[in-house]
């Protein structure tokens, strides 16, 4: 019987803002479908919650995270911005890293 590690994480400052699996999610979702209520549809998740999430995360990091485009032939849209493709980047590296030790020292249960 192999065993296995599971784990959740946040990343949070002392400013209130906190990022986690989800938020990571959503965010990644916004850059492919350009909506926030795309992306929210694609995650099983109501746009309402999403809205809170991404209002939270912008009023507590120090640069919006997700911002509003202008229309064009298309129509307005949604975008994540530079600083919020840091975060997703900073999240999976973590992330990444974390699933590297927790791999070694499940090794060690077995």
């Amino acid at each position: 019987m192999s065993k296995q590690v599971s784990f959740r994480f946040w990343i949070h400052d002392d400013n209130g803002f906190m990022i986690g699996e989800g938020r990571i999610l959503l965010l990644q979702k916004i850059i492919e479908e350009g909506s926030i209520n795309k992306a929210a549809k694609s995650i099983g998740m109501s746009y309402k919650k999403a809205w809170r999430l991404i209002n939270g995360m912008n009023e507590t990091s120090s640069e919006p995270i997700v911002a509003r485009s202008s229309g064009g032939v298309g129509g307005g849209g949604t975008i994540v911005t530079e600083k919020g493709k840091e975060y997703i980047e900073q999240y999976l590296e973590v992330k990444k890293n974390a699933q590297h030790f927790f791999s070694d020292e499940t090794k060690q249960l077995q």
